[in-house]
């Protein structure tokens, strides 16, 4: 719809005419359409008239009108663990941050994206396409909820189409679809072992057989969670058993039976336990815990003294009570 106008060339063989692009007007490639002299005359030197129908034509190439603004059409947060922008990241994890575009943008520079975690993320890649990419390498200390991006610099860079219409770039400051958590705080985890039997004494009755270790957990740390029992014996051989955590009333507890051989061989007669924790993010804690415990596996003895004097009981000492002694 618009109009070229003329502009020189007057008495040569190359008439110009210029056309500003107005707004709004658009053409997947520009012809002229129409020849209106407007009252002027073309003439050659003897007087004839230009013949313009000639004028009306495509001209060689493809020339490409556009005064549309590219815009942002989302921001997609995605990487390992996350789905749909939902997940939650820990620390060194990527997050990959991409501006979808309305249409194909090419970027000079090095654009830049501000977080609600208070860091600055950098263009990488995309540039031609109609997805930009930006990416995140979560840091130590950063803990936000949702992650968001709150600000957004050219840095001296730009975002344009092919026709040089600059992005509008308002909209990439949003929160991206999904619930992100960057989350690089460890868990708590703790534990705490029971006496080893009721007088925290192994005896040789509980030698023979299995005895069950318990105790409780803290922190952070679930249900379902491993506990490890350790004991490591003269030769620093390893005996490892373990049991996952379970809910006893307000409690957290485990019950893991070990070997009783096995209590009294160890070395230093105390016992490891260790139980490890994950949260959703990837963080994990480990809490340890030892206690000592006591042998006592020969069995007691009894000794009787002689009875009477010289062992012997007379006729005399038949008539009363005799004190039988011995010790333990």
């Amino acid at each position: 719809g618009g109009q070229a106008t003329y502009a020189s060339g007057s008495a040569s063989t190359t008439l110009v005419f210029t056309y500003t692009v107005a707004s709004g007007e658009t053409a997947s490639d520009l012809q002229v359409i129409g020849f209106n002299t407007g009252g002027a005359t073309l003439l050659d030197a003897q007087g004839n008239a230009l013949v313009t129908s000639g004028a009306i034509a495509n001209p060689t190439g493809t020339l490409v009108v556009d005064t549309t603004i590219p815009t942002v059409t989302s921001v997609v947060a995605s990487g390992s663990g996350i789905t749909n922008g939902t997940g939650s990241e820990k620390q060194s994890d990527t997050v990959t941050l991409t501006v979808n575009t309305s249409e194909a943008i090419t970027v000079t520079g090095t654009p830049q994206l501000t977080l609600n975690t208070g860091d600055t993320v950098n263009y990488a890649s995309g540039s031609g396409s109609t997805a930009l990419v930006f990416t995140y390498q979560v840091g130590a200390g950063d803990n936000v909820a949702d992650l968001q991006v709150v600000g957004f610099s050219l840095n001296s860079g730009t975002m344009s189409d092919a026709a040089g219409n600059a992005l509008a770039t308002g909209p990439i400051v949003t929160n991206p679809v999904g619930i992100l958590e960057i989350d690089t705080t460890a868990p708590a985890a703790s534990i705490t072992i029971d006496s080893i039997t009721s007088d925290n004494v192994v005896n040789a009755t509980e030698d023979n057989g299995n005895v069950t270790i318990t105790g409780t957990v803290g922190g952070d740390v679930k249900v379902g969670d491993t506990v490890t029992l350790t004991l490591v014996d003269g030769s620093s051989t390893s005996t490892t058993e373990t049991g996952t955590v379970s809910q006893s009333g307000s409690d957290k507890v485990y019950s893991i039976a070990i070997s009783g051989a096995k209590l009294v061989s160890d070395a230093d007669t105390t016992i490891s336990a260790s139980v490890t924790t994950t949260d959703a993010a990837g963080n994990s804690t480990t809490g340890s815990a030892t206690k000592a415990y006591t042998l006592d596996s020969t069995p007691p003895t009894i000794s009787i003294d002689n009875v009477a004097t010289d062992n012997t009981i007379n006729a005399s000492e038949t008539a009363s009570p005799i004190v039988v002694s011995g010790a333990t």
